[in-house]
This record gives structure tokens, C-alpha cells and sequence, in this order.
């Protein structure tokens, strides 16, 4: 890397070499005070001269000056040499390094592109090039000067701390001894990435060098202490700039942020697949539109046409749509042979592995929908990597006809509370104290698709569960609401869930779609179908591979399975009342549900599983369902069922 010279590294040079001169100058006053008293007097003879030696005064700074230019490249070139950008855990390659490996230390500001990148340290040696270098920034030099001027500074009162050490010393071996042992293990730390924290390092540290001081001689005491607080001071301040130069590259301008997303493309960054099933085009730019927007550097669209095209407004076909954004976006476009979401839902995810890495993501959107800010992408995976999560729960917001709203909101509270942990949570861990109310609260996740981020190793284990099923055919007649089976994603044993707790989809609602068309067929089919497929699947698997817990069984169908029965009997009861929803009941939907049932389960279990459900409801005070509480309490009266 080659820097163009400019004041700002003059000035560093100079003042490093100065206070490398100072150090040095008091080093060899306290370890050689007779012989330094001697050079002291001799040199003040040539620097203070008679008023007839003025030229020569003059000079003598000038000269001074100079070789602490010198002095300051020399020690700098030393650094660069034998330890290249990382040393001791104060460069900013290093710094980049821990960032990305211990979240927890993140301070606000710092750029998501620390989490995507497999090696940010090479990444920031590329951006420190581009941007400041090439750019000839000052403003973004000033935290990557400064670092490297109390790098230098660390350096040298580290090594005069060491050489004062063995100065007269009468127990030589034992420093030795404990110097070599504190250099290995250092050595060997940096070599195989030893998770230590910064405050274990620090400890340890702090400890070597106590024990130094403890065989030094009394009378160098002092000073050997003065080096070790100057060696600190300027380890944690070269650390604090060398943080403050990562969060400054974050405030790059637009012009260069092409150049920095090519640069993470080709640096390991993951690859996030938009998974769009369609058989409408009428909003299907707006959606493309958003993913446009987006700041993540590596975006591929998948997109999936129904072989069954719904009328609409929109003048252009899917296909011209799509060649429309190819410019712009990195499109995948099928057509596929089936119809229907479910199986339109099982042939995407098809295409997503065959393409997809298993460091790669997947989102679902909806070529009604789109996304709420161009930086949900970005949000999302920096989560997921900063918590080590492989699923990603989000929030949306409801835009368009309100009262066609009947899904309710507490999927954005669950998304709430859980992005408020420290780590990610597992369904494994289900009845832990510091997890329960959350892991308790899991079968009240959205089952609307969108509502996850997937790493690959997550879907490509649900993928498995329909490809070693033999079907039944009533479900491969079943068509809408197939999303219910995205809750068994979450009952995996090695699902790694958090959330992101900002809003990340807008979600459309208006008449004629699939999720607000008042259907008896919906209720008494579609529903009652996916939620006995739900639970097919898992007994299906339960005793073949190591996919679910011994606690799924009952949290499948006791808590998400009756507590969906329970909502959508709410929403029947309601949509009844209202004049909407003809020759079907809340009363039939209960009968049609307790018979798909009885094939698994007795009746009276699945009474008690709703009547318990409709208290949990009740006490937690979830949802204002009293009238499905009022009334299922009277359908389980076994006198009034027939």
C-alpha cells in the first residue's frame, strides 16, 4: 500500500520519534545515570552555543527534528515488518476481527459489514486503501493516524519496559523464565484465536507483569511502573481510535458505496435469496422496487410464476416485469407447471438449495408486499450473525383495508421481547428459567411466511420433511395457508432463533386475497387441513430422526395446533355475527376440527388441551377472545356435544 505524503504523517513521525527520544533519554537516566550525566552535559555544550555560533543554534532543532522524522518511520517500518497490521490487539485489522467474533463488545455505530465478511480484516485494509487513500480524505484519516501514532508509542515503552527489566538484575533466570513464558503463550494466543475476552487478556496480562515487577530491583521500581501505566495508556488508546477509524467508514458516501458492495461480493459476504411466488402482477414492481433499495451488497431475487395467472390491472406480464428489473437486480425467473401456494411454497425452496450455500439466507415476500426500509436485508443478517442465530423472526405492518385485518399483533410483541436477549434461544432449551416465557410463547409466532429469515441448513432440513412423507391425497389437494407448517422450523433441536424488533415488511390487505377471502372453504378444508398436516408431519417423524424433542409432541398440537383452532373460531364467531361469512359456524368449524382430530387423539384430551389454551389466553391477556372463551367453554360440556 503506497500513502501519498502529507502533513498529518509528517507530524506523526516527528511527534512518535519525539516521544520516542524522550523515553529513551529517561530509560537511560534512571538505568545509566553517571554515563548519561556525561552525554547530557556534552550534548547541551553543542546545543546551547555563544551568541557567535548562532547559524549552528539554529540548525540544531531543525536537525532534531529530522531524526525524530526518522526515528518515527523507522519505528513505524518495524511495526510493519515484523508484526504486519496486527500487534498486541491494537490495529484496526484486529480490532475488526474481535468486533466480528465478540458482538457483545459492540458499541453503537459500527458497520454491519464487520458481521457479513468472513475476513473483515482484509476487507478494512481494502476500504482503508479506496477510501482514504485514493479519496485523499483527512477527516477519515484522522482516527487511522492517530492509531498508528499510539501503536508506535505502545511499541516503544513496551520494549523499554522489557529491557528495563534485565538491567541489573540479580535474578535473571527467573525473568527470563517468566518473560519467555509470557511471549509463548502470547504467541500462541494470537496464533490459534483463543476466545479470550478482553477482560481475561487484560487479567492475564496485568498478572505477567506484576510478577516481572515482583524480581525487579526496589530502586527501579518506580520507573519500570512509570513505562508499564505509559505502555497501557497508549495500548487503550490506540484500541479507542482504532475503533473510532471502523465506525468512520460506516459514514462513506453513497458514490462510494458501489465500490465498497463489490468489494464485500468478493469478500465472503452471504448471499441473501427474495423467494417471490406470484400469479399477479399488478404490484409486483413495487415489491422488486424495494429490494432494489436495498444496502446489502449480495441480493438474488428468485421468482416464481403460478401456472395459473390471476386476473388484474397491471398492463405488463410477470415475464416482462422481470426482464425490466434484470438490470438492476440478480433474477432468477421460473415458470412453474404447478398451482396454488403450497406447492408453489415447496418448488421455491427447491430452487433456493440447489443454488444456495449453506452460509446463505432466505427471506419469503410476497408479490404484494414489499419491504419497509432499504436496510431490512442488512438488519436482519447483522442480527443473525451478531447472535450466531440461524432463523430470524421480524416484524411487519399492516397497510390497506384495516377492518380486513384478522390476524392479530402479538407475533410483533413475541418479536419485541425477543429481540431484547443478549444471545439466541433454541426450542431445546424449552422450560430453562432465563428462557421459558419467551420458548413458551413460540406457537404464537406469525405462521405468515415473511415473518423468518432462513439459513439454508434450517430450510433444508423442513425441506426434507415433505420429500420423506408419502402424502396423503387430501393434503395434496390443499392449497392456501400452507405457512402453518413453517412452526415446525422452529421445534428443530438445532433452530437458533432471534428477531429483529423494527418493523421489516409492509403487508397488504385488501379484498379478494388469500388471507382475508371469506370462504366456508377456508375454514372447514383449507385451515382444518394444514393443521392436521402439521401435526401428520411430525408424527410422522417423531421416531425416525432426531429433527423434534420429546416436548414438541404436546407443543405442537396442545399449544399452536389448539391455539390456532381457537383464534380462527374466534374470527368465525365474529365474521357470523357480521353478516360475512354464510352457512358455516363457529359450532361446525369445532365439530369439523374434533373429527380430523379423533384419528390421533381422544376427545376429552382435545378438550382439555383447548379449555387449558383458553386460559393461557386469558391470563396472560394475549388477545381479547371472549367470545371464543365463552363459548368453547360451553362446547366442551360433554352434554352438549352430540
Amino acid at each position: 500500500m503506497s500513502y501519498k505524503l502529507r502533513f498529518a504523517d509528517v507530524l506523526r513521525y516527528i511527534i512518535l520519534g519525539m516521544l520516542t527520544m524522550m523515553l529513551c533519554a529517561y530509560t537511560c537516566s534512571v538505568l545509566y545515570p553517571s554515563f548519561f550525566s556525561d552525554e547530557v552535559q556534552n550534548l547541551s555544550f553543542y546545543m546551547f552555543l555563544r551568541d557567535n555560533e548562532k547559524a549552528f543554534s539554529v540548525l540544531t532543532p531543525i536537525f532534531i527534528l529530522i531524526c525524530c522524522y526518522i526515528l518515527g518511520i523507522c519505528i513505524q517500518s518495524i511495526i510493519k515488518i515484523i508484526f504486519g497490521d496486527v500487534f498486541c490487539g491494537i490495529s484496526i485489522k484486529e480490532e475488526c476481527s474481535l468486533l466480528k467474533n465478540k458482538p457483545i463488545l459492540s458499541l453503537s455505530g459500527i458497520p454491519d459489514w464487520i458481521y457479513w465478511t468472513d475476513k473483515p480484516d482484509i476487507v478494512i485494509q481494502e476500504i482503508t486503501e479506496q477510501t482514504e487513500i485514493r479519496l485523499n480524505s483527512e477527516s477519515k484519516s484522522e482516527y487511522f493516524l492517530l492509531n498508528k501514532l499510539f501503536q508506535g508509542l505502545f511499541f516503544v515503552s513496551y520494549l523499554l519496559f522489557f529491557i528495563s527489566l534485565f538491567v541489573g538484575c540479580e535474578l535473571l533466570f527467573g525473568k527470563i523464565a517468566i518473560t519467555t513464558l509470557f511471549l509463548i503463550s502470547f504467541c500462541l494466543s494470537k496464533h490459534f484465536n483463543f476466545a479470550l475476552g478482553v477482560k481475561n487478556k487484560t487479567i492475564i496480562i496485568v498478572s505477567i507483569f506484576a510478577l516481572l515487577l515482583l524480581f525487579s530491583n526496589i530502586d527501579n521500581f518506580i520507573f519500570e511502573f512509570f513505562l508499564l501505566v505509559v505502555c497501557t495508556i497508549s495500548w487503550l488508546i490506540a484500541k479507542h481510535f482504532a475503533r473510532k477509524h471502523i465506525i468512520s467508514i460506516n459514514s462513506i458516501s453513497i458514490t462510494d458505496r458501489e465500490t465498497l458492495n463489490l468489494l464485500l461480493s468478493e469478500s465472503g459476504v452471504p448471499t441473501m435469496y427474495i423467494l417471490i411466488r406470484t400469479n399477479c402482477g399488478k404490484y409486483l414492481s413495487e415489491t422488486l422496487d424495494s429490494i432494489v433499495k436495498q444496502t446489502y451488497p449480495n441480493i438474488k431475487v428468485v421468482v416464481l410464476e403460478d401456472a395459473v395467472i390471476k386476473d388484474n390491472d397491471s398492463s405488463q406480464s410477470i415475464n416482462s416485469i422481470v426482464k425490466d428489473y434484470e438490470r438492476k437486480l440478480n433474477i432468477l425467473y421460473y415458470k412453474s407447471s404447478s398451482c396454488g401456494t403450497y406447492k408453489l411454497a415447496v418448488e421455491i425452496r427447491k430452487i433456493f438449495l440447489n443454488y444456495a450455500e449453506d452460509k446463505d439466507y432466505a427471506m419469503i415476500l410476497d408479490s404484494d408486499d414489499y419491504f419497509s426500509s432499504p436496510n431490512v436485508v442488512s438488519d436482519v443478517i447483522t442480527q443473525m450473525c451478531k447472535k450466531k442465530a440461524n432463523m430470524c423472526l421480524v416484524g411487519f405492518e399492516i397497510f390497506g383495508k384495516q377492518d380486513l385485518n384478522y390476524a392479530k399483533n402479538y407475533h410483533n410483541v413475541l418479536v419485541k421481547r425477543m429481540a431484547n436477549l443478549d444471545s439466541y434461544i433454541q426450542f431445546v432449551d424449552y422450560g430453562k428459567r432465563e428462557v421459558k416465557e419467551i420458548s413458551d410463547d413460540l406457537y404464537l409466532a406469525s405462521t405468515l411466511g415473511w415473518t423468518k429469515c432462513y439459513q439454508k441448513p434450517v430450510l433444508q432440513k423442513y425441506q426434507a420433511l415433505y420429500e420423506g412423507y408419502d402424502q396423503p391425497k387430501e393434503y395434496a389437494k390443499l392449497s392456501k395457508y400452507e405457512d402453518f407448517l413453517d412452526q415446525l422450523t422452529l421445534m428443530f433441536k438445532d433452530t437458533k432463533i432471534t428477531a429483529l424488533s423494527s418493523p421489516c415488511y409492509r403487508f397488504r390487505k385488501e379484498e379478494g386475497s388469500v388471507t382475508t377471502k371469506v370462504s366456508s372453504d377456508n375454514y372447514k378444508v383449507q385451515i382444518i387441513g394444514f393443521l392436521s398436516f402439521t401435526n401428520s408431519l411430525y408424527e410422522n417423524y417423531k421416531n425416525e430422526n432426531d429433527c423434534f424433542t420429546e416436548k414438541s409432541k404436546d407443543y405442537i398440537f396442545k399449544r399452536f395446533v389448539v391455539y390456532k383452532f381457537i383464534q380462527y373460531f374466534d374470527t368465525i364467531y365474529n365474521l357470523v355475527e357480521k353478516g360475512r361469512l354464510e352457512n358455516y359456524t363457529a359450532e361446525e368449524f369445532y365439530n369439523d376440527f374434533i373429527h380430523k382430530f379423533r384419528t390421533i387423539y381422544e376427545k376429552d384430551v382435545i378438550d382439555k388441551a383447548i379449555l387449558a389454551e383458553c386460559n393461557v389466553i386469558k391470563n396472560k391477556k394475549i388477545f381479547d377472545l371472549k367470545n371464543s372463551i365463552i363459548i368453547i367453554e360451553k362446547l366442551t360440556v360433554p352434554t352438549t356435544i352430540h
